[in-house]
């Protein structure tokens, strides 16, 4: 009877060992397939515990060689060689590309040292360059090219001026027919202080008016319902600028029209 219950015990332990070592084996798998950077022999054999059961381990770069982009590294003289010619294409009214630039630096440098136009833009951002469409950037009303045009503007308005010419600026605007004050103050009882009850805003009109050497021009202001565009007709204003400049030689005496455009109208005797 007692050989009986050892064989029993004997070949419960085998299973119970049997069913260990299996699980074991299926743990190690996981954490193979889990850890690949893991040393084969920091796993366990034991049975798995939460304490000690494997060491990871850096895979090493297969990039062994690879040491990382070049840096281009410009003298003084090469850096004020990309702003000169960033603003020379500027001079001969011709917009910078990065492209433009590097054939131009190229053309003047064959040993210059940077040949890539990625390298180039990022040396353009670094130099304090922005890269932006042509329709964000602001023109500098202090380039040549505007001080030259105020200087020939007011000479000529100088000239005119000496001469005895009369001067009338033109400008326009517009408003809608129903327009009226968005805040007001009102009573605060009845509620009463709207002057009128009107729907919608109505007809888009154009004002056109001269500006004098003292003041508007009241006589010659044209009010106007605007076209589709709400622009003004240049039919009307052709009508409008000679039916004006009549006015003004009847205001003013024995004068004659020199010349007028969107800008000024400019009467002398």
């Amino acid at each position: 009877m007692l050989k009986k219950e050892n064989e029993l015990i004997v070949l419960h332990n085998k299973r119970c060992q049997e069913k260990q070592d299996k699980e074991n084996a299926a743990f190690r798998a996981t954490l193979r397939l889990r850890y690949p950077r893991t040393r084969s022999s920091s796993i366990s054999t034991a049975p798995y515990t939460a304490t000690k059961i494997f060491m990871p381990v850096a895979k090493p770069s297969r990039k062994s060689d690879h040491v990382g982009a070049s840096t281009i590294v410009l003298t003084d003289d090469q850096i004020e060689n990309i702003r000169y010619h960033v603003h020379l294409l500027l001079a001969e009214r011709l917009y910078p590309t990065t492209d433009k630039i590097l054939n131009r630096i190229l053309g003047d440098d064959s040993d210059f040292p940077i040949r890539s136009l990625t390298v180039l833009w990022r040396w353009m951002k670094k130099l304090g360059f922005a890269y932006k469409k042509t329709s964000k950037v602001i023109v500098p009303l202090d380039s040549p090219f505007n001080m030259a045009a105020r200087a020939r503007y007011f000479a000529k308005i100088n000239e005119l001026r000496n001469n005895g010419t009369l001067i009338f600026w033109q400008d326009e605007t517009w408003c809608n027919q129903n327009e009226e004050k968005t805040f007001i103050w009102t009573d605060r009882d009845t509620g009463a202080g709207r002057l009128r009850q009107s729907t919608g805003k109505g007809k888009r009109l154009t004002i056109s008016a001269l500006m004098g050497p003292s003041d508007f021009h009241a006589s010659s202001i044209d009010i106007f319902e605007c076209n589709e565009d709400h622009n003004m007709n240049s039919a009307h204003f052709l009508i409008w600028i000679d039916r004006t400049a009549s006015l003004l030689r009847k205001e003013l005496g024995k004068i004659s029209l020199l010349s007028f455009s969107s800008l000024f109208l400019g009467l002398g005797k």
